[in-house]
């Protein structure tokens, strides 16, 4: 929960600059599917 709360702060603050290159460089699989369904207004 506190993982998904930190996400979607991050989303509001800094949308492209700093999602773009963390889902590149740290995401797994699953964890990028998470970060498109939020980027992606789900």
């Amino acid at each position: 929960m506190t993982l998904l709360v930190t996400l979607k702060a991050a989303l509001s603050l800094n949308h492209a600059p700093l999602i773009r290159p963390y889902d590149a460089g740290k995401i797994s699989g699953c964890h990028k599917r998470l970060y498109t369904f939020l980027i992606g207004g789900g």
